[in-house]
């Protein structure tokens, strides 16, 4: 009876670690989309009622009085990298239509769109969706439509990765033959949350995760493969991104988003380009600038930011049309070290996450084509371009050293940077976005790898 007893003990903990870990699975399976649950009856969505008051551009809708529709044309170039102005004022405008009761649809025209790019599709893409939720809350009746990219290439990428694939239209997807050359990491709308056995892990370790996995397809693409150190260390960075994106910016959601295409005969020459791949993460709530000069940041960060703008200043660098001292805020944030939770800048390891990304996206991303690879952070009203012309250089700071960019000829923090490079925008993006663009190319992977199976990072 005893070794019954104890048989049925065992079988009943056999039972339940296996339901553990089919939980587990089903977790680490599941996608996350930003269609959060439904509203009460005219209710407001939290996340709309924020950006109504604090993302800022130009209203630039069209009413046809025909059919009570609200008309947004998409510029030639949607892009926060190569089009800020004009891609602000489409997505205010958006959010501006939906306060109006005479709006009864809304058509997005994006027949002359040349060039979008994965930051700005997405953004307007997770506002229009939670924009549908307030709609369906009035209980009226609201239409969604619009008219494709005469673009094919431009087209076949928002079908395959945009709109119409994130609001699941039907008859709207991507030809097969595209398809499949595509390298998708699905979006990720994630929340501050915690992770246990039962649950599986947070939402950020379940990101950082997929992320890995994401960039090994990428680079299987090209025979190679992240190797065991390089994975932790995208764990590593991508965990403390999002953790600043949780942390500092007052909202509690983050999202994130990529794909790998082949790239573009048009615009590539013949090489050992396999893909070009876009990666964005990003969240709405308090700006860089708005998080750094907080009371609670630490007396020693807030002293050198003060030393830095008085330099600044008394060199006249300062400009409101092209330069502030929330660029220059936002641009010693970035800096190896700096940390709003740490009591000197270098002296703890928080505030390396966006600069190992930078490094490490600059390292494995290049090309030996004509493409180079880019990275654009927007917060505020601060736009901030990483590309090959300025570089993370190493400097001696009390304690060890750490990297520094500048952005000018002597790498100095002291002098203004590049204008080409650090800048205020037209439009304000209440949070921070971090877009990459970056290339799998064979040959240079190949000139990068010293380990035998085609290990790289």
């Amino acid at each position: 009876m005893k070794r019954d007893n104890i048989y049925l003990e065992t079988l009943r903990k056999k039972r339940f670690e296996k339901y553990k870990k089919r939980l587990r699975r089903k977790q680490r399976s599941r996608r996350y989309t930003a269609s959060p649950r439904a509203l009460g009856r005219g209710q407001l969505d939290l996340l709309v009622t924020f950006l109504r008051e604090h993302f800022k551009g130009e209203y630039k809708g069209e009413r046809d009085g025909a059919d009570h529709a609200y008309v947004v044309k998409i510029p030639e170039v949607f892009s926060f990298t190569y089009n800020p102005g004009p891609t602000f004022n489409v997505i205010r405008s958006v959010i501006e239509i939906c306060r109006r009761r005479d709006a009864r649809s809304l058509r997005f025209d994006h027949s002359k769109c040349t060039r979008m790019d994965l930051g700005a599709s997405t953004v307007l893409d997770v506002v229009v969706l939670r924009l549908l939720r307030e709609w369906r809350a009035r209980g009226g009746p609201f239409g969604l439509g619009g008219v494709f990219p005469e673009n094919e290439r431009v087209k076949n990428l928002f079908q395959c990765m945009g709109m119409t694939k994130h609001l699941k239209v039907k008859g709207a997807e991507a030809p097969v033959e595209f398809e499949q050359n595509v390298v998708p990491f699905e979006l990720f709308a994630g929340k501050r949350t915690s992770g246990s056995h039962l649950r599986g892990g947070s939402h950020q370790e379940l990101a950082a995760s997929k992320l890995v996995r994401y960039l090994n397809l990428c680079f299987e693409k090209a025979g190679f493969r992240l190797g065991i150190k390089g994975q932790r260390h995208v764990v590593k960075w991508a965990g403390e991104v999002i953790t600043n994106a949780e942390e500092h910016s007052g909202q509690n959601e983050w999202f994130a988003i990529g794909y790998m295409v082949p790239p573009d005969p048009k615009n590539v020459a013949p090489s050992n380009l396999v893909g070009e791949c876009q990666l964005v993460i990003f969240n709405f709530g308090k700006s860089i600038f708005q998080s750094i000069i907080d009371p609670n940041t630490p007396a020693g960060t807030r002293d050198e930011i003060s030393r830095l703008a008085a330099t600044h200043s008394r060199k006249k660098f300062f400009f409101a049309e092209n330069f502030t001292q929330a660029d220059l805020c936002t641009l010693y944030a970035l800096q190896d070290g700096v940390s709003r939770f740490s009591q000197r800048p270098g002296a703890i390891s928080r505030g390396k996450g966006t600069v190992q990304m930078i490094q490490a996206f600059q390292k494995l991303g290049s090309s030996a084509a004509e493409p180079e690879p880019n990275m654009t952070l927007l917060s505020g009203r601060t736009r901030i371009l990483f590309n090959s012309k300025y570089s993370l250089v190493p400097v001696a700071v009390p304690g060890g050293t750490r990297s520094v960019i500048a952005f000018n000829e002597n790498n100095d923090l002291e002098d203004k940077p590049d204008s080409a490079n650090v800048h205020t925008v037209s439009g304000t993006f209440p949070g921070t976005l971090l877009s990459f663009k970056f290339f799998v190319d064979k040959g240079f992977l190949e000139k990068l790898s010293t380990e035998p199976a085609n290990v790289v990072l």
